[in-house]
């Protein structure tokens, strides 16, 4: 089982530690994993996200082996620029999901799931038009900052500059001088992010997220890791330790993928309904399937469901019309803290479950009723 760089960080305060994608991870931390949702929607929260995966493609090929690979169109991206893609199989189907980032003129960054990580690289390599290929996964820490006061918090360790970020934008940012950090880190290469991160003393910020709210994701050398993290949650900040429990109700509210739960090597980006991340003016892999499906149609869409009974829905729970009919399974379900009230994600046939529809979820021998509804469930100012 691997550890992150923060993980003794997480059991001095007080964490639950469980295995996630071959990791030692963090459920929930001492507010409980309501109280840390709450405090991401209300104030800051903090997550360890040192497990997900740093791939580096760059020099000669390495437009043309990221256009091969990834779904989203990168050769109109500005240097500092992140889109989120998909890497499809030659069947069409979502093998993960990533955002890819722009870090040079010839050099981009992967950031795959955890549990994907080795299975991506692999498939990069395979698919690889004479790029340099560099896996930097397991060598840097990441924290994301997320919630309305993440911009204060994040201006406050690497100066305007980080908050003038736009949506979507990444930058290097001189690290604090007080973190002494080694120069000399082990493992450099010749990328910008080897150099930038590993060599100088620099932090990678990006402004995206997962949750919904404004947010940033903050990468440093491997050893600067536990001071970031300590910076971050310095009392004034009102910023909060998060775990992988409120991490999931917090997408889950806005309706967002999880790989490996609501997508699983069995579903294309069209039937997500993500069919923004598919630029349909370069050829990538899988591509003729998802035209070939656009033009059939007739496909299920993933979409939202809210409770309008008591009752908790699962991953895996049956999904009913008014008549009884089945409409097929839940693939996320949880309480959601901001409604008060049972959601849930799937794949339905939108003939049957357009947005209003109401349907029954079946929880536990019990059929509960609910609505279809478009995501996202909870709406963000």
């Amino acid at each position: 089982m691997k550890r992150t760089p923060l993980y003794q960080e997480h059991v001095t305060l007080g964490a639950n530690i469980v295995e996630f994608a071959g990791w030692e991870m963090p459920m929930h931390f001492k507010l409980g994993i309501v109280g840390e949702h709450n405090a991401v929607r209300n104030s800051a929260g903090a997550f360890d996200v040192s497990h997900m995966g740093d791939i580096v493609i760059r020099g000669p090929g390495a437009l043309e082996t990221v256009q091969k690979i990834f779904t989203n169109d990168y050769a109109s991206s500005k240097i500092g620029q992140a889109k989120y893609a998909h890497i499809l199989d030659e069947k069409g189907l979502i093998i993960d999901d990533t955002i890819v980032t722009k870090l040079a003129e010839d050099e981009f960054l992967c950031v795959p799931n955890a549990a994907t990580t080795p299975k991506i690289f692999e498939w990069i390599t395979k698919h690889n038009l004479g790029a340099t290929i560099e896996n930097h996964s397991g060598e840097i820490a990441c924290v994301a900052v997320q919630g309305p006061k993440a911009a204060a918090i994040v201006e406050g360790l690497f100066g305007s500059g980080a908050t003038a970020l736009k949506n979507w934008y990444v930058g290097f940012f001189p690290l604090p001088e007080a973190w002494h950090v080694n120069k000399n880190e082990k493992g450099v290469r010749d990328s910008v992010f080897s150099r930038k991160l590993q060599q100088e003393t620099h932090a990678l910020v990006s402004r995206t997220g997962y949750t919904g709210e404004d947010g940033f994701e903050i990468l440093v050398p491997l050893r600067a890791g536990p001071m970031l993290w300590r910076a971050v949650l310095e009392p004034q900040n009102d910023c909060h330790p998060i775990g992988l429990g409120a991490r999931d109700t917090l997408r889950m509210e806005m309706g967002y993928l999880l790989s490996g739960q609501d997508f699983h090597d069995n579903r294309t980006t069209l039937e997500t309904g993500y069919d923004w991340v598919v630029k349909w003016n370069h050829d990538f892999i899988g591509k003729g399937v998802l035209e070939a499906q656009k033009t059939a149609g007739g496909y299920s869409k993933f979409t939202g469901i809210v409770l309008e009974e008591n009752g908790v829905p699962r991953h895996g729970y049956p999904v009913l019309s008014e008549s009884g009919e089945s409409l097929g399974k839940l693939t996320s379900g949880t309480m959601s803290p901001t409604l008060g009230k049972g959601i849930g994600l799937g794949y339905f046939d939108p003939a049957k479950a357009a947005p209003g529809t109401p349907i029954f979820i079946e929880i536990r021998g019990r059929k509960v009723r609910g609505a279809v509804a478009k995501t996202p469930l909870v709406k963000r100012g």
